[in-house]
């Protein structure tokens, strides 16, 4: 959060916003604190990569939307939890029941590790030591591979961040 953000918010009072932004809920509460700004740029109408400029031209505005977000903290914070809570349930049934529950995952990160290190470093150390051309996967395939295992993976919010990123850029 801005350093403009911080100061209206420590105006207002508003504590548990304060804290949930500043990110001294724990290490974790990005997604927390990506929310809790969605909320007041919702209520103050603006796009939230927009709220910081907007909070220098309007706070007034942006102060009122963050007491009424205030009001709204418990219930994100009772969502964030439920959230948090039903990600550790998954993932100890997936350690209870072994085998491909327990290593799916972690398999397929490994080896999009793997195949990562073997398109940027490994291919072409062996074509420099051994003086021959093996060709390199195709640019497209490896990100499309790594778009669809991140997606599984995470969910998909991945996916929806660098897609939304990538049109708001354009």
């Amino acid at each position: 959060m801005s350093a403009t953000l911080l100061a209206l918010a420590a105006q207002v009072g508003v504590p548990l916003l304060t804290q949930a932004v500043s990110k001294r809920l724990g290490p974790a509460n990005g997604r927390l604190a990506e929310n809790v700004l969605g909320a007041v740029a919702q209520r103050v109408g603006v796009a939230p990569n927009t709220l910081e400029q907007f909070a220098g031209d309007h706070p007034d505005q942006v102060q009122s939307a963050m007491v009424a977000v205030e009001g709204m903290m418990p219930e994100l914070l009772q969502l964030q939890m439920a959230e948090a809570e039903t990600r550790e349930a998954l993932l100890m049934a997936d350690a209870r029941q072994g085998g491909w529950h327990a290593w799916w995952r972690p398999g397929w990160m490994y080896l999009l590790g793997l195949l990562w290190i073997w398109q940027v470093i490994g291919l072409h150390v062996l074509n420099a030591v051994f003086k021959i051309a093996l060709p390199p996967a195709p640019w497209e395939y490896l990100m499309g591979l790594t778009a669809v295992i991140t997606g599984l993976y995470m969910g998909g919010h991945t996916i929806k961040d660098v897609a939304k990123t990538w049109k708001a850029s354009r």
